[in-house]
């Protein structure tokens, strides 16, 4: 787990994302939300974000089966510029599952209180590409080291072309494709859970070499 202090709590780089080189990789200063649930509250620019309070960490196997856990009794509200901002009106639990050629997590979020959120925003920005969308958020990949991602608890998933964009260039290249997947406004009286599911080419992933 990273924690990005002033400036970078709120950059994609410093999210709690399993990174990988050819698969998985941040943007330096860029705020879109890979792989990491953006919200906005209704009626303001104000964004919520899963970072900066992972508590209660805990690792387990089985066999070849990895699962990390921890929770957040907060939200960060991610403002330019400001340290992390503690907004207690959310509380967060998210389970880390790591096999053989796939990587799951699954998010739950907990309001304090009803009160009202604008969107939800999530991407998956990756230098695979090829996407073909299978239905109910599923896609799969023809070329790269990513093989399928699906989502769950969001709506309106899309791939994007961002090959030509320079939001999405990393420091071995330039990200091809990414996912986007949005809610739309609603109540935030109940808890919400998101999952997403990334299957990948074993044991394509430990590749050093850029592609």
């Amino acid at each position: 787990m990273v924690n990005g202090a002033k400036t970078y709590h709120y950059t994609n780089p410093y999210f709690a994302i399993p990174y990988s080189y050819n698969m998985l990789s941040g943007v330096a200063d860029k705020q879109w939300p890979q792989l990491q649930p953006r919200f906005t509250v209704a009626g303001s620019l104000e964004p919520l974000i899963p970072a900066a309070y992972q508590k209660n960490l805990k690792i387990a196997e089985a066999g070849k089966v990895l699962t990390v856990t921890y929770d957040q009794d907060a939200m960060d509200k991610a403002t330019s510029g400001n340290d992390p901002i503690k907004d207690t009106r959310v509380t967060s639990s998210t389970a880390y599952t790591f096999e053989p050629g796939q990587i799951t997590r699954v998010d739950t979020y907990t309001p304090g209180a009803a009160f009202a959120i604008g969107k939800i925003e999530m991407e998956f920005g990756s230098y695979s590409d090829g996407v073909n969308a299978l239905g109910n958020n599923k896609f799969s990949y023809t070329n790269g080291d990513v093989q399928g991602f699906e989502v769950e608890g969001l709506q309106d998933c899309a791939p994007v072309d961002v090959s030509a964009n320079v939001d999405y260039n990393t420091p071995i290249g330039a990200l091809k494709t990414s996912i986007r997947c949005s809610a739309p406004a609603f109540s935030f009286a109940t808890p919400l859970t998101i999952k997403w599911v990334l299957k990948y080419r074993s044991p394509s992933v430990a590749s050093i070499a850029p592609h």
